[in-house]
C-alpha cells in the first residue's frame, strides 16, 4: 500500500474514520472515557486536558502510521473504506447501544 492510493479524499477520510474508531474502541487507556465524553467535546481543543489531547493525538498518529500515510510506510490491519455512510442514511437502523 502506498499513500498515493489514497488520492481520493473520500477514501482517505472514510478509511481514517474507521481505523480511528477501531483503535479508540479497543483502547484500554483510562483516558479513553474522558476523550469520548460528550460534555467534554464541547470544550475548545486548547481547554481540554493535556492527557485528553494526547490521547487523541496519539490515536490519530498511530492510525495514520498503520495506514502507511506517515511513518515507515508499512501497513497493518488496513480496511479501505469506499462507501460513505451518507449513502446508507435512508435505510439506517439504530443500534440498541447508541443514544439519541
Amino acid at each position: 500500500m502506498h499513500p498515493a492510493n489514497f488520492a481520493d479524499p473520500e477514501t482517505l477520510y472514510l478509511t481514517l474514520a474507521r481505523m480511528l474508531y477501531d483503535r479508540i474502541r479497543k483502547s484500554q487507556d483510562p483516558q479513553r472515557d474522558k476523550a469520548l465524553n460528550a460534555m467534554g467535546l464541547v470544550l475548545p481543543w486548547q481547554d481540554r486536558s493535556a492527557k485528553t489531547r494526547h490521547f487523541w493525538e496519539a490515536a490519530v498518529k498511530k492510525t495514520l502510521e498503520d495506514m502507511g500515510v506517515i511513518g515507515d510506510g508499512s501497513v497493518e490491519n488496513l480496511v479501505i473504506g469506499t462507501v460513505p455512510a451518507r449513502l446508507e442514511l435512508d435505510r439506517d437502523v439504530e443500534s440498541i447501544f447508541e443514544e439519541d
